[in-house]
């Protein structure tokens, strides 16, 4: 294998084998605009053209010499809606559901041929199907309502790299393809490489296409996926981190959106540090550390009482006994990050559990 890279250390060429070259063109911002080549359909070269809104999500791809457009919807920072477009006309739509990183479930439209005594009838199908996913995001299969498998992941290497080429030939309803890798890697057919936000990763060299925008800060090797795709997430192409993190910073995040919902924007105040009268940092005295508590929120009696968000099974125990005795010797007070005012606290953070 040949690869080659500009001054940026962006990825313009790669050659695995004669007569197999890819090709890929960039812009100001590093985002994949072109790639050319056959990618893992085989057949001849195409050029494929991707667009990005004005936070960097990819919003489009499209190939003019096969006459296909592809379009995304995001909900924030998750691929929630796609359609396909072939000749000018919609040929499927995708609804896809996430609970943190995971996929639950998805919905499909598309056009079927279905055998008749007259010959074959185009049909406009609409199914919904529920996934069963591995612990680092990788759907393993779907199913019906009902309980029956409509489509399994083809089997893959430890970091992605497929390992039966002719899998998708036995596949009886592959448009059911969720197109998913890792979290937040959403898998293109026609270049092999899994569109990961802010970067393109490649399975078969466990790398990606470009440096890490955020430098060293994403670890020691700016090129390369989490050393361990089993216990760890890289979902924005960034810097990987646990999986029991990432689930936590979409539990709190959905509790936030609840807990603003119901209080106020205003009166929600996310991850603050225990404080004494004077503002300084009210360390404990057992550990010598401080306490930073989830949330905390204003009720609709004025006072303001701190909120500790987790899951369903984490022991709490310590964490609490370290709030109490640095609150028994004054930590009662956070400091609003907007107005960098004192607010005096009540109480020992009340434990909300969640999944």
């Amino acid at each position: 294998m040949v690869v080659c890279y500009d001054k940026d250390s962006l990825k313009l060429k790669q050659v695995t084998k004669p007569l197999d070259e890819s090709h890929y063109r960039w812009n100001g911002f590093n985002q994949l605009t072109v790639f050319t080549g056959k990618g893992k359909l085989g057949g001849r070269r195409y050029t494929w053209y991707y667009k990005y809104d004005g936070i960097g999500r990819r919003i489009e791809k499209a190939c003019p010499e096969q006459n296909i457009k592809v379009r995304y919807v995001w909900d924030g920072d998750q691929l929630a809606y796609s359609e396909t477009e072939r000749q000018q006309r919609i040929d499927s739509c995708r609804h896809s559901v996430f609970h943190g990183w995971e996929l639950l479930a998805q919905q499909d439209q598309y056009y079927d041929i279905e055998q008749t005594a007259e010959g074959g009838q185009l049909n406009w199908k609409n199914q919904t199907h529920y996934a069963v996913c591995q612990s680092n995001g990788q759907p393993l299969a779907l199913f019906t309502p009902e309980g029956k498998p409509t489509w399994r992941k083809q089997p893959t290497a430890l970091w992605g790299r497929l390992l039966n080429h002719r899998w998708a030939k036995y596949q009886p309803s592959e448009p059911l393809n969720p197109n998913l890798l890792f979290a937040g890697q959403y898998y293109d057919e026609e270049s092999g490489l899994a569109y990961n936000r802010f970067r393109y990763y490649d399975p078969e060299t466990a790398n990606y296409l470009s440096s890490d925008p955020i430098g060293l800060n994403g670890g020691e090797t700016p090129y390369s996926y989490v050393h361990n795709p089993w216990d760890w997430l890289d979902p924005f192409g960034l810097a990987g981190c646990l999986k029991n993190k990432v689930d936590g910073l979409a539990r709190e995040k959905r509790a936030q959106d609840i807990l603003e919902r119901r209080y106020g924007k205003e009166n929600v105040l996310r991850e603050r540090i225990l404080r004494d009268a004077n503002g300084k940092k009210v360390l404990d005295p057992l550990t010598n550390s401080g306490r930073r508590v989830d949330f905390v929120v204003k009720g609709k009696d004025g006072v303001w009482r701190p909120i500790e968000i987790t899951s369903k099974t984490a022991p709490k125990f310590e964490q609490l006994a370290k709030e109490t005795r640095i609150s028994s010797i004054g930590g009662t007070f956070v400091r609003n990050p907007i107005t960098k005012e004192l607010i005096p606290i009540e109480g020992i953070s009340k434990v909300i559990r969640s999944k």
